[in-house]
């Protein structure tokens, strides 16, 4: 494949989320910065995803950038109302079985490009549960990452799952209604769903003291919570922790590892 002059050679990353909201915005802010650093960006959403942010933001809202570029791929689930929520436990699987072909035949289609806009693929990064990606990767001799989008207190859990439930330490109590919100170095409301949540709530609310557990959905309890969040002097207090946490975050950020 040729390059001109005016387009010299760029690494090419392809990013491959897991298709809901949390996975696929922590890809997307580090595809934005590999794409500022000179890097060819091709972002592969599920055409699911794709069709509900057409559908919201309309036709231009993916519409390619230089070196910033939008793809899909099924993600082996039947045809649904496009304003429902997927089944998370039927996407887990369909994509499981099903994303390894269309996934390939893109990569390849990506590297058969004509012209000189599209570098051939220098890497894959993908989501954790995207497992199927590695396959793929060591077919073409591509290098691949796994990132995990969730945190590094999740990430232990998951990894020591076995010897917790072995102990009767988990599974955690789930509400199965929405996730932890608010993550600006400001007190949090947590209403921990699934996955590493209910963890990250311990350590927000117990270990930090910087949040609240919200533990009724009713508007009564919710209103409390955060009346106490906002001018309680619990909340007072999480505010300047919080903030401790914040310089304590920056400090370590300016430290000898970067």
């Amino acid at each position: 494949m040729a390059f001109s002059s005016e387009n010299p050679k760029k690494p090419h990353a392809v990013f491959v989320p897991f298709p809901t909201q949390g996975h696929i915005n922590p890809l997307l802010k580090l595809a934005k910065l590999l794409h500022y650093r000179g890097f060819h960006i091709t972002f592969v959403n599920a055409e699911f995803n794709h069709n509900r942010l057409v559908k919201s933001k309309g036709s231009n809202v993916l519409q390619n950038l230089p070196h910033f570029c939008f793809e899909t791929i099924p993600d082996g689930l039947p045809p649904s109302d496009i304003n429902a929520t997927q089944d998370l436990a039927a996407l887990c699987e369909s994509t499981r079985k099903n994303c390894l072909v269309p996934f390939g035949n893109l990569v390849k289609k990506l590297n058969d490009s004509p012209g000189s806009l599209v570098p051939p693929v220098s890497c894959v990064i993908a989501d954790g549960a995207m497992s199927f990606t590695l396959q793929v990767s060591q077919e073409l001799n591509i290098p691949n990452v796994l990132f995990w989008t969730f945190g590094a207190c999740g990430f232990l859990g998951f990894k020591l799952q076995v010897d917790l439930i072995s102990r009767e330490v988990t599974p955690f109590k789930d509400t199965f209604l929405t996730n932890i919100t608010d993550k600006c170095w400001r007190p949090i409301l947590c209403l921990p769903c699934l996955s590493e949540q209910p963890t990250n709530c311990r350590f927000v609310c117990a270990e930090w003291g910087i949040g609240l557990e919200i533990g009724d959905l009713k508007r009564g309890e919710i209103g409390r919570v955060v009346r106490e969040l906002m001018d309680g002097e619990e909340g007072k207090k999480m505010k300047k922790r919080a903030l401790g946490c914040k310089e304590k975050a920056t400090e370590a950020a300016r430290g000898p590892y970067v």
